[in-house]
């Protein structure tokens, strides 16, 4: 993730707080990314500590700028019609309900 992105995507979330959840499970690599260049949660409380490992499995085959693709595809297709809806589904197919609890 390039420093470009990482102050788009921190900007939208300033704004509209719940907008991770349009990232879906994806949030946590996106979290991740975003830790790594350096910004924490005095800058935006979404930043913290909390992360569900559940999600680990997923991540494991996917390097980050694949990840980082998939994710803002992920957000594109729930920007609008299902905008801020915690409820998507992992690569399996199985349903997953995304809570930050930095960020909720």
């Amino acid at each position: 993730m390039n420093e470009a992105l990482a102050t788009n995507i921190l900007s939208i979330l300033a704004v509209d707080h719940l907008y991770y959840r349009n990232f879906g499970w994806y949030w946590w690599g996106i979290k991740r990314e975003l830790k790594r260049l350096g910004h924490g949660p005095s800058e935006l409380k979404h930043l913290g500590d909390y992360y569900d490992g559940s999600v680990d499995v997923y991540y494991a085959d996917l390097e980050i700028p694949d990840m980082i693709d998939a994710a803002l595809v992920h957000q594109d297709q729930h920007r609008f019609h299902k905008r801020n809806n915690s409820r998507s589904f992992l690569p399996d197919g199985e349903p997953y309900i995304l809570f930050d609890e930095d960020a909720e």
